[in-house]
């Protein structure tokens, strides 16, 4: 049974990283496309990006637990100097927790935030196994398909 649900932007520290590293393990277990590439975070890249006001996290709680993230890198995008533009790093929801409209409230809170640093563009990228992909839920929130992301192992 769910207790409340909050979404809110939290600041990366040291309590939080904590947090944090359980459900990236989930999370990479789940979504890695190549499972053999280890998870080893670059925490300190993270508190720069975070000193240099390129990064926003927004966590949803089930009562005090953390159950999920979203993390944008935020800043003027290269090719468009005046356009302020997020693009999405992780996004993940625990599981249990899908389908009922988390995923949804998560995205959400996350655009407001985003709003208030004056973004003008939102990235986000869905992975394209089926029970991954929510560009369904992306469409009905009024995203468009932009890109296609190929990858291939040259090691």
């Amino acid at each position: 049974m769910m207790g409340k649900i909050t979404t809110q932007r939290e600041p990366l520290n040291y309590i939080l990283q904590s947090e944090l590293e359980p459900l990236l393990t989930d999370h990479k277990d789940e979504v890695a496309h190549y499972k053999d590439i280890p998870l080893d975070v670059d925490w300190d890249k993270y508190y720069k990006l975070q000193e240099l006001n390129v990064f926003v996290m927004v966590t949803i709680r089930d009562d005090k637990r953390l159950i999920g993230y979203a993390v944008y890198f935020v800043g003027p995008n290269p090719h468009y100097q005046e356009s302020i533009q997020a693009l999405q790093d992780i996004l993940f929801l625990h599981p249990d927790y899908r389908n009922c409209g988390n995923g949804y409230h998560l995205i959400e809170a996350s655009e407001m935030e985003l709003r208030k640093l004056k973004v003008q563009v939102v990235q986000q990228h869905v992975k394209r196994k089926k029970e991954l992909d929510f560009s369904r839920l992306l469409h009905r929130m009024g995203y468009e398909d932009s890109d296609l992301i190929l990858v291939k192992r040259l090691d």
